[in-house]
Parts: structure tokens; C-alpha cells; sequence
């Protein structure tokens, strides 16, 4: 319809052109504008999820189809709908049924062998803009904020534990979380990695036992004051609270390895160093692993730099928080197919 349009009125200098795809555009995106954040998400999801048979149900023609996985493959997955716009015939019409036949199917249950439960507890229907993944460890908590949809590395930073007691008071153990929590920059939503016990070994070595315990501590306080801090948690702030007065969580798990196996730094069980991974993940412009099927970050100069002049220590917790972050967005948020499906051949 709208090429028809554009032949009728003889457009020829390069500026009308520009006018006139710039109107058609935002045009086509008004389709958009009736979708909740959640719907958004889901139908992102859907994109870079869906096999060609899959999308054949949402009565895609198989010309668009093909185009669709092909943009997906070259460019990486789909975090915008307007990027939609790029694909050839994808007119008016077209971009309102299928997001109205995606949005429609997305909100029932997923079917797909891939629908699998990586986050704890799921992720309810709010505007998620950004999201904080902290690591907590023995060595020290670290964090790293991504932003959505752009996937730009915002924050990113460290504590390190060399100087904090073995055993702490109830009220030290307080104090300490208090100042880890002024420091971590407030989001969305905060991911943490589901803890391992430190089985039958671990259990029998009085240091490790109460590190593990004394972790589990910091992350009990964290957990309470990241949910109940008016600063980290927007629903305070907004003031939704249910009849009860119950807080609305923003605190989550991602199921332990994902980040590790995505990243290939699990072997045979075991974690091994992220260092040289991490370091040619953040090499060049583009800070894409070719290796490692994940969306593009955007990270700046100034991060880098502090990266590259920190301890082997400190750089493993950094890179820790970065790797959960990317696992949590890929998984959770944008569902990229690549990303699922290396989780099979990491294995």
C-alpha cells in the first residue's frame, strides 16, 4: 500500500525519500504502541526462539519466514520491533497481524522444548529497562548493570572479602551488607546464580563450611534489603503493594552453570578461569565472542580500561557478574535460540 503510495507521488530527490519513509515508519510502529512491555518481550521472544515450522503457525508467509531467520542468523537476535521494518514486504498490515497473532499466542503457556525454567522465581509482568547481576562469592560481590533494549554495559564493579573476618556478629554481617548495598546501582530486577551446596568434600572442611554459611548470610541480607530498599525496589517507590502490604520482589536465581556453559568456562564439572575468554569477548568494537552465541554488548572505553588495569582476582569477579548478566538477558529476556541450543552442545 504505502509503495504504491510512494510510486504515485514521483518522490525522486533523496530528501523527499527520506521524509517519506521516516512517516511510513513511524506509521507501521503505531501497531506497536498498544503492546504492554511483557507483550513486547514476548514477542521478541517468539522471534528468536521460533523454528521456520514454528512460525508457520503464526500464518507468516514462508518468504518473510526465511528473511526473518535470516536477519536473526547475520545481525543477531531481535531486541526492537521496529527492526522488523528492515525485512522486505513487511508492510502496514502485515506487521499488525503478526503481532497480533505472536502477542495472542506468546500469552498462553509455550509448548516448545525449548520453554525451560532458567529463571527463580519467573519473571512477572513488569517494564524491565535494565537489570543488575551480582556474584557473590568467597573472593569477594561484584555486579554488572545491563540496560534493555540497547544491551549497553552501564555499570560494572567490585568488592573484594580480603580483609573481612572468618566468622561475623549478626550485626557485623549487617553492617557489611549494608555497605555492599550502597554501592550496587538500582534496577529492575537483580539476578543472582542459584547456590550449590558444597558437597560431601566441601562439607567436611571446616574453612569452606563457613564461608559457604557466611555467604549464604550476606546473600540472605541482600536479598531482604534489595527487595525492601526504596531506592533498589521501583514498586516501593510506585507504591505497589497488594492489599496485604506485601512487597512485590524483584530478587531473582538464574539455575546454576548457565553462564559458565555459555561462556564455555565449565569443563568436566568444573569452572576454569574466564580471564581469556572475557578478554576476547571485550576485544574489538563489536564485544562479540564469535564463539560464544550471544546478542552484542555495547561497552565503553572507560570500563575496559578499568577491566584490563585490575588484579587475575578482581578481573574473575568482574567477569563473573558480566557472564550472569548476558546468560540472564539471552535466557530470560531475549530468548535467543543460539544461546539455548549451545546449552546442548556445552554439555
Amino acid at each position: 500500500m504505502f509503495a504504491c503510495k510512494i510510486v504515485s507521488l514521483g518522490i525522486k530527490s533523496s530528501a523527499g525519500q527520506l521524509k517519506c519513509l521516516c512517516t511510513i515508519s513511524r506509521c507501521l510502529l503505531s501497531s506497536f504502541d498498544d503492546l504492554t512491555s511483557q507483550q513486547r518481550l514476548k514477542v521478541l521472544g517468539t522471534l528468536n526462539e521460533a523454528t521456520a515450522q514454528e512460525l508457520e503457525a503464526f500464518d507468516v508467509p514462508k518468504t518473510i519466514i526465511r528473511d526473518i531467520i535470516d536477519e536473526r542468523k547475520t545481525n543477531g537476535v531481535y531486541r526492537s520491533l521496529d527492526r522488523i521494518l528492515k525485512i522486505d514486504g513487511s508492510g502496514e498490515n502485515w506487521l499488525r497481524k503478526m503481532c497480533k497473532s505472536l502477542t495472542d499466542v506468546a500469552t498462553k503457556p509455550s509448548r516448545t522444548k525449548n520453554a525451560k525454567n532458567f529463571l527463580t522465581p519467573t519473571l512477572p509482568n513488569i517494564e524491565l529497562r535494565d537489570a543488575v547481576a551480582i556474584h557473590l562469592k568467597t573472593p569477594g560481590v561484584s555486579w554488572a548493570k545491563l540496560s534493555y533494549p540497547d544491551n549497553t554495559l552501564t555499570e560494572w564493579n567490585h568488592e573484594n572479602f580480603t580483609f573481612l573476618p572468618l566468622k561475623m556478629s549478626p550485626v557485623e554481617t549487617f553492617n557489611q551488607t549494608i555497605g555492599i548495598l550502597k554501592k550496587i546501582p538500582p534496577a529492575d530486577v537483580y539476578v543472582f546464580e542459584q547456590r550449590l551446596s558444597p558437597g560431601p568434600r566441601g562439607s567436611r572442611q571446616p574453612a569452606m563450611v563457613s564461608a559457604y554459611t557466611q555467604q549464604g548470610e550476606l546473600l540472605s541480607m541482600l536479598v531482604a534489603l534489595l527487595n525492601t530498599s526504596i531506592n533498589h525496589n521501583a514498586s516501593l517507590r510506585n507504591g505497589k503493594m497488594d492489599s496485604k502490604n506485601n512487597i512485590e520482589n524483584r530478587v531473582f536465581f538464574l539455575k546454576s552453570t548457565l553462564a559458565p556453559r555459555l561462556f564455555r568456562t565449565l569443563i568436566g564439572g568444573e569452572r576454569v578461569s574466564a580471564l581469556e575468554v572475557l578478554k576476547e569477548f571485550l576485544e574489538g568494537d563489536g564485544s562479540k565472542h564469535p564463539q560464544i552465541p550471544c546478542t552484542q554488548i555495547k561497552v565503553n572505553a572507560r570500563l575496559k580500561t578499568e577491566f584490563n588495569s585490575k588484579s587475575a582476582v578482581d578481573k574473575e569477579l568482574l567477569g563473573q557478574a558480566l557472564m550472569l548478566a548476558v546468560a540472564f538477558m539471552e535466557f530470560c529476556v531475549y530468548k535467543n535460540r543460539a544461546s539455548i541450543e549451545a546449552l546442548a552442545s556445552s554439555r
